[in-house]
């Protein structure tokens, strides 16, 4: 059995990963990106959940911010 299908598969995978990687930091950046993610983290471990939501919010239609929200929404 030859591993040239799982290779192919791994670096296909990989290629999809760099590429989502760059549309989330790259495409679409959040504009002091340590800050909203230290403002959110300070927001959670508070117990402000609402607040962590406003903070996504706050970003508009980045995607960042849609994934952070969407499990702050399922927590």
């Amino acid at each position: 059995m030859s591993p040239a299908p799982i290779l192919i598969a791994g670096a296909f995978a990989l290629v999809i990963v760099v590429e989502r990687s760059m549309a989330l930091f790259k495409l679409y950046p959040i504009n002091d990106t340590m800050g909203f993610f230290d403002r959110l983290r300070q927001a959670v471990l508070s117990g402000r959940l609402d607040e962590a939501v406003s903070i996504c919010d706050a970003q508009g239609d980045k995607p960042a911010a849609k994934i952070a929200k969407a499990g702050l929404l399922r927590a």
